[in-house]
């Protein structure tokens, strides 16, 4: 589901890179949700 809407949102490649990032971003505020 999440890799679904990753590769809906970065269909452009003009924010390739900014997609990256908040990609990385989700992935780190959801890693820190889930420790505590």
């Amino acid at each position: 589901m999440l890799l679904t809407m990753f590769d809906s949102s970065s269909d452009s490649n003009n924010s390739n890179q900014d997609a990256l990032d908040e990609r990385i971003a989700f992935l780190d505020a959801v890693r820190a949700s889930s420790i505590g």
